[in-house]
């Protein structure tokens, strides 16, 4: 529904609210992604700093086999806020020391360094792998391996934490900044409702005295005692009230004065309206007349233009009956297709003149259709004649596109657009001719991309080429191109054309529905 038909206390409620409800929807939304961020990198660095102070504890452990010391870390980290299992494995991979539920029997390989692997366990658990490695080995050989100037790994230490603490502070968080934010809009609410009572309860009164004007009861008087402008209105209305009082008294003088001379000027008006009536008739007739033969030629025109391709196809098949009827080779069956493609042709000949009366017609609904259909119609009129001068139509449907519109006036745009594209070829005598279509969607339209290898057009030319009588044919009307335009723009789309390398192209735009 349109603001314009809203109240004044509709319009200031919503003024009111809808900006406070946005700007509280965005900040509580920033204010819970920014806490549960937190609270996840809070539950991590927790992890991480818990696997760390660890690590470096359990070296000693690990060095001299001491299990018993092992265990002790293990059980004072289990301890700790969510810590749901500790383990220690020495750096075969056997486990030393254990506390708790671990989810996994064996973490996988630690980071580098003093890096920490977090990864996501089940059952909500986050677990924290960190790798155990010896503080100083200057001229220590472990194993018989010669590690000089080098760290040894130990082992490693895993910690599984719990996240069921942190995902039920996190609900809490999102249910506390809704029920904040549902309070701070109810105040809002209540503070808009009392600001628009405050506001339309004058101008109600206000409303009210203009409508008693406006019945004729001059002597109706507002109190002004409204704050700031409405209270200048009121008395505004007042000081109207009275000079409309005071006019009325002077009216009926004038009314008489001015019925006298009315009664002189109606003797000689009946007679000029007359006359100027009959001239602006026979002007509006004339203009219906060029109207209608404007209309008529241009369809006329257009149904010519059409018709060309399909009456070529039909001599090329009639020369074709006559050759395979000279060769002996005109058997039953090929006649059947020869008079089942007459029979197509001249059935789409009958249909041009249907499609162009229609386009005059109002109430034309749309619908929803395939866009591969119509082109495949425009194709099957076109496909003897392009064949014959050996130029390659290449279709690539791709997937199922629809479009809103009028299918059978978008397949005479195509065969315009295809008829132009064979005269072009011809004229620049190109010898292997190509004209490729492709289908695609993209947002809320459907396109035809139409290109071909004819050298492109002119950049001059381009601004213009859609314009009423536009042509660069010797003998061309000018009138396909921009009754394509119309066709498209009556659909709801557009048409526009480009230079590519080696040629043109021509995009149509339609509602994809």
């Amino acid at each position: 529904m349109s603001m314009k038909r809203w109240g004044i206390q509709s319009r200031v409620l919503f003024l009111a609210l809808v900006p406070t409800a946005t700007i509280a929807i965005i900040l509580s939304a920033s204010f819970i992604i920014g806490g549960i961020k937190a609270l996840d990198t809070a539950l991590q660095e927790r992890g991480i700093s818990i696997a760390r102070h660890l690590a470096p504890a359990s070296e000693y452990g690990l060095f001299s086999g001491n299990r018993d010391a092992l265990q002790a870390l293990v059980q004072a980290t289990m301890g700790e806020p969510d810590v749901l299992a500790v383990q220690i494995f020495d750096r075969q991979g056997r486990m030393q020391a254990a506390g708790g539920h671990p989810a996994q029997a064996v973490p996988g390989a630690a980071g580098q360094g003093n890096a920490v692997r977090v990864s996501e366990g089940k059952g909500h658990r986050l677990a924290f792998v960190m790798a155990v490695y010896q503080g100083d080995l200057e001229g220590f050989d472990i194993d018989g391996i010669g590690t000089k100037g080098k760290r040894a790994t130990l082992g490693q230490v895993s910690v599984e934490l719990s996240t069921l603490a942190t995902v039920e502070r996190q609900r809490q968080l999102v249910v506390n900044s809704l029920l904040i934010t549902l309070a701070g809009l109810a105040l809002s609410a209540l503070l808009a409702v009392r600001l628009s009572r405050d506001v339309i309860r004058p101008i109600r009164r206000l409303a009210a005295g203009v409508r008693k004007l406006a019945d004729g009861r001059l002597d109706t008087r507002l109190p002004a005692n409204s704050p700031a402008e409405i209270g200048a209105l009121e008395e505004g209305v007042n000081i109207m009230a009275a000079n409309l009082k005071a006019a009325q008294e002077n009216l009926q003088e004038r009314i008489d004065e001015a019925t006298s001379e009315l009664a002189e000027l109606n003797a000689s008006l009946e007679r000029r309206v007359k006359d100027e009536v009959e001239k602006n008739l026979g002007h509006e007739r004339l203009l219906i007349h060029q109207s209608r033969l404007a209309a008529m030629g241009e369809m006329i025109g257009n149904i010519t233009h059409q018709w060309r391709q399909p009456l070529h196809s039909l001599s090329l098949l009639h020369a074709n009956i006559k050759y395979a009827f000279k060769a002996g080779r005109l058997s039953q069956e090929s006649m059947e297709e020869f008079a089942q493609f007459g029979q197509k042709l001249i059935m789409k000949m009958a249909s041009t003149i249907d499609d162009f009366s229609n386009f005059f017609k109002p109430n034309k609904e749309k619908v929803l259709f395939q866009v591969r259909e119509p082109i495949g119609q425009a194709l099957m009129i076109v496909g003897a004649n392009f064949k014959a001068q050996d130029i390659d139509v290449g279709f690539e449907p791709g997937e199922a596109v629809q479009a809103l519109g009028f299918p059978n006036e978008l397949s005479q745009v195509v065969l315009n657009i295809l008829s132009n594209a064979k005269e072009v070829l011809a004229e620049r005598g190109v010898k292997k001719g190509r004209i490729a279509i492709r289908l695609e969607r993209a947002g809320e339209f459907s396109f035809i991309h139409i290109s071909d290898n004819g050298g492109g057009i002119a950049e001059a030319v381009l601004p213009q080429l859609f314009d009423p009588y536009f042509t660069t044919k010797e003998k061309g009307s000018g009138i396909g191109l921009y009754m394509s335009k119309m066709i498209m723009e009556r659909m709801g789309g557009r048409i526009g054309a480009k230079n590519i390398e080696g040629g043109a192209e021509f995009s149509l735009a339609l509602p994809a529905g």
